[in-house]
Parts: C-alpha cells; structure tokens; sequence
C-alpha cells in the first residue's frame, strides 16, 4: 500500500508498534544480584511460622494448577529486629503469598513513642491548620496568575494593578458571593451556576464560614503570589510543585545546617539527577559514573524495594480511585468541621473578653 502527500510525495511507512519496555538500571542490577550465591544468606527465622506460611500457600497454589515452585521472594524480605518476614512466590505464575496487614486495630507503634497518628480522630488537630490553607489555594492562584499574564499579554505593570481586587474576589467567591464580582475581576471564575470555579476541598455549591481574622489570614496566604510587591518575584512561577519538589530534595542532599561550599555544585546536580531518575537508579548512575559500582545483592534489593515503593506511591496519588476517595475524605472532614462553631471567647482579645465579662456580670 502506498500513501501520498497532497502534492503526490511518497510517505515513509510508519509501524505504529508499542515501544519494548527498558528494564532500569536497578532492574539489570538485581537480575546479577538474584544469580548470585549470596542471595539466600543465613538469616533467623521461626520454624513454626515457617511451616505454617509452606503449608498454607501450597494448598493455594495447588487451586491454580501451576507446575512451578514456590521459593523465598528475596526481593520482598523485611527484617523485623533480628528476625525476617518473608513470603513465597512462583517462579512461573504471579502468585505471592499475602502477608499479615494492617487491620485496623489501636495497637502500639514500634517505630516512635507517643500515640501514632493512625488511630487519631479526623477531626483532631495534627499540623498547622493555615499552613495547609495556603497549600490548598495554590493551584487557583497559579492558575490566575498564568491567566492574569495571558490577557494582560505580560504586561507586569498592569497586572499590579488589577490584583488587589483578585484578591478581594477570591476571598468572596469562597465566602459563596460568586457573582458579579467574579465576573468582573475573576479570570477562571465567571461566577455563573454551569461555569464557576470548582472548589475542591469542600463539596460543590457550599461555601466557607470565616470570620474577619480568617478573611485577612486568607488574603495574606494568597498575597504571597498574588500581592503587587510580590509579583517581581513569582512572575515566573519558581513557587510551583516542581520547585518545591526539587528544593526538597536539595535539603535532603544539602542540609541546612550544615555548609558544603567544596561540594556544594556536586550535591545540587545530584538533587537533580535524584529527581529525573529517582532514588535507585541515579545512585546506581552516579557510582558507576564514580568506577564504584554496587555489587552487594542485599543492598540491590534494598534499593529495587524503595524504588517499587516509590512507584506506588506515585501512581496511587494519581489514580482515579484515589482522586475519588481523597475528595470524599475532603467531604467527611468539612461535615465534621461545619458541626464547630466558632466560640466568641476564641477570637476576641482578652481585653474585649474582660470588659465584656464585667459588663455581664
């Protein structure tokens, strides 16, 4: 068959085939790593739990008319104090045997002292309540900011000038006046019922109850992007997700606490190379690039299991199910907080609440 351009050129065929997928680099190490003799050292295991975990996977796998045999996923092992976890899985099939979890039951935590946040209420305070109001209202402000610069065609100077009434926009449209002033001074909310801004930490229609203190708390978290004074420093947008990502990793790899100024080039490209190849693979790149190559099974695997982990995660956070399980999440706490009426003693100052004490009295 043979395809053509308008002006009667030949086209080169095109196989559309799906790429083969490249293992990693960690991959390649843990294939050397699993032949290796060391793969099965001595560890401590308990004979009882041993002949259990044999003696029921078996008779699962034996319902599968597999001919393969189960072994030690080695890449899996988990020690706990001097003694290892393990589990079994068949070379020919995908079959893993399940291991105990979590069931939800209040149970002291190993790792720290104090009560573990697991088994804490969600309508207990945990962390900085404004902080995390000012995460949540991140992603609007990035998204005016990109829009005030496309109508404006970059133009900074009118953009200062059109954003003390954005500001003051926001804080209505969360308050549930979405309507004329949206439509005036909103550039994603047009402030109509079938196109209006979607808010998604509380459920759709209901709107915010803030007193005066919490409306200038709120003007002040968005005024970090969005203030005229501070618009020279985040036009272009280094406060974003990605930024933040990579100035985590740069403290990791450069504390603050303590200077590195040798080496200090040397820990900023790592961070970078952390995270365009994550964890794993950019150590195994950076010691190989070094003529130091990791050749010890047990710390392949170690790191084959974060970097799995890491994945997980990653794509968790991303899944449609958990998207949905998030926002209803977000829906059960905001029921539980509209039950809290705020208290006219929390937010009076101490003078007013003694007048007012004496007054009454």
């Amino acid at each position: 068959m043979k395809i053509e351009n308008v002006d009667g050129t030949p086209v080169g065929h095109i196989l559309l085939r799906p790429k083969p997928k490249n293992p990693d680099v960690v991959d390649k190490y843990l294939q050397a790593a699993n032949n290796c003799i060391d793969a099965g050292p001595n560890k401590v295991f308990n004979p009882q739990l041993v002949e259990k975990l044999f003696t029921t996977e078996i008779r699962k796998h034996d319902k599968s008319d597999c001919d393969g045999h189960l072994r030690f996923d080695t890449e899996n092992s988990k020690q706990w104090g001097c003694v290892w976890r393990e589990r079994l899985k068949c070379q020919n099939v995908i079959f893993v045997a399940a291991r105990l979890k979590g069931k939800g039951f209040k149970i002291v935590c190993p790792n720290h002292e104090g009560v573990c946040t697991a088994n804490i209420a969600e309508d207990a305070s945990i962390g900085n309540e404004e902080h995390t109001a000012a995460g949540v209202q991140l992603s609007k402000v990035c998204c005016k900011l990109n829009q005030s610069f496309n109508v404006h065609q970059g133009e900074l100077y009118t953009v200062k000038q059109h954003m003390p009434e954005v500001i003051k926009t926001i804080v209505m449209c969360y308050k549930g006046y979405c309507g004329s002033s949206c439509k005036v001074n909103s550039y994603v909310c047009a402030g109509l019922p079938s196109n209006h801004w979607i808010k998604n930490f509380i459920p759709n229609g209901s709107t915010c109850r803030m007193t005066c203190d919490d409306e200038v708390k709120l003007e002040n978290c968005i005024g970090i992007l969005l203030a005229p004074n501070s618009l020279n420093l985040v036009r272009f947008l280094t406060s974003t997700q990605k930024s933040g990502a990579f100035n985590r990793a740069l403290s990791r790899c450069n504390p603050k606490n303590v200077s590195f100024p040798r080496n200090f080039p040397g820990r900023a490209h790592a961070a970078v190379y952390m995270i365009n190849h994550r964890f794993a693979n950019s150590a195994f790149l950076l010691t190989e690039q070094l003529g130091v190559k990791i050749t010890a099974p047990k710390v392949i695997r170690k790191l084959k299991q974060r970097d799995r982990r890491q994945l997980y995660i990653y794509k968790h956070k991303r899944s449609h199910v958990e998207k949905l399980q998030r926002a209803k999440s977000r829906n059960r706490r905001y029921r539980l907080h509209a039950l809290i009426h705020y208290s006219q003693l929390a937010f009076i100052p101490k003078a007013l609440q003694i007048h007012t004490m004496i007054k009454i009295v």
